[in-house]
């Protein structure tokens, strides 16, 4: 009988080895193909910009969804000795290396939520001694929604540093921290196989990467610091295009950014206080920026559904500050940061001089 069995084995298995071989080079092709734009063999937008940056030059385009990966590989590449760190979101990134003492970087990423901001701190502290941290403090962050869930593609390759920086708090990391951890680490083998991929790497492969205009100025650029310099198609909007922007921004974000707010989620005010607090203890100074909003945004948002939040928000971080003796600088509302419509070019973001004179920083120069 186990002859028997052996017999009726060994074909089976010569027939699937047979077709793993015929497979094979078929697979090689796909991989060989997709080397052209992949995590795994570093050629992917967000890697080369990386290259670009830690040798010492600008990178002009915009890295979209990728900013979480790209910090992290800035974190681990980057050699200066930082000791000043920005960390927030796209309403910070344009504070440059001038505003500051020291060695600094700017980590801010686009819709940056406390895992984000937990990620960015534990990346940037490990091997380094931090003396000051600046926290883009938005109000949404205290938002439930803005708790990690793992399909999340936006911001999955943040996770992994979400759970080191939680373990490291004392905090207890959820299943969903976990397991977008774990899909993180897997996503470079997934995407060199996914279709959307393989045709992205195949245009690049025949017909390589699409030239830069020659119009830079039009560009987003990022500097070596970090800091972002918006494409001037962007930020050079007459001050009735801003108020439409800044309506516009005010309407989509009570129904999705500041849906279901009805208090400060506890999840996050603790791994917020935690952050902070495990700086301040080692050390670090904490500056947190509340910067203003445009005021048609700030006066529609507060006025509707969860945007009524936004007040009580600033309330929380000014109290914080209070108790634990952080620097905290703006304010939500335009009228007490002393800004106006003028100072905005959409709802949400501070034309450069103007966030720069919030934060004390000298002006930029004249172009």
């Amino acid at each position: 009988m186990a002859n028997d069995s052996q017999s009726d084995f060994r074909p089976l298995a010569r027939a699937t080895l047979g077709g793993l071989f015929r497979l094979l080079p078929c697979l090689l092709i796909v991989v060989f193909v997709g080397s052209h734009q992949s995590r795994l063999f570093g050629t992917t937008d967000y890697q080369l910009a990386v290259h670009r940056l830690l040798a010492g030059e600008n990178f002009y385009g915009y890295i979209n969804y990728d900013e979480r990966a790209f910090e992290r590989d800035m974190a681990r590449g980057l050699k200066t000795p930082i000791t000043v760190l920005v960390a927030g979101s796209s309403r910070t990134m344009q504070l440059e290396s001038d505003c500051f003492d020291g060695p600094y970087f700017n980590a801010s990423v686009s819709a940056a939520m406390v895992p984000d901001l937990v990620a960015m701190v534990e990346e940037f502290r490990r091997g380094r001694e931090l003396k000051h941290v600046v926290i883009g403090a938005d109000p949404w962050i205290m938002n439930e929604p803005g708790r990690f869930h793992y399909d999340d593609m936006t911001r999955m390759q943040a996770a992994p540093d979400w759970v080191r920086g939680q373990l490291w708090l004392g905090l207890k990391p959820a299943w969903d921290d976990w397991l977008g951890a774990a899909k993180a680490e897997l996503e470079p083998f997934r995407e060199i196989l996914a279709p959307y991929s393989f045709q992205a790497a195949w245009r690049i492969f025949l017909y390589g990467r699409p030239r830069l205009p020659a119009d830079l100025p039009n560009l987003f650029r990022k500097e070596p610091d970090g800091s972002l310099r918006y494409a001037d198609f962007f930020v050079n909007v007459s001050e009735a295009k801003a108020v439409e922007l800044a309506r516009q921004g005010a309407e989509a974000h009570v129904p999705s950014v500041y849906a279901n707010f009805w208090r400060i989620d506890p999840a996050l005010s603790k791994a917020f206080e935690a952050m902070t607090g495990a700086l301040q203890k080692s050390g670090v100074r904490i500056t947190i920026v509340v910067a203003p909003f445009h005021p048609v945004y700030y006066d529609f948002v507060t006025h509707n559904g969860g945007g009524k939040m936004v007040p009580a928000v600033e309330d929380y971080f000014r109290q914080l500050a209070k108790e634990h003796g952080y620097e905290i600088i703006g304010s939500y509302d335009p009228a007490k940061a002393g800004v106006t419509a003028t100072d905005f070019f959409d709802g949400g973001h501070l034309k450069k001089a103007t966030l720069k004179r919030l934060y004390g920083c000298p002006l930029p120069p004249r172009p």
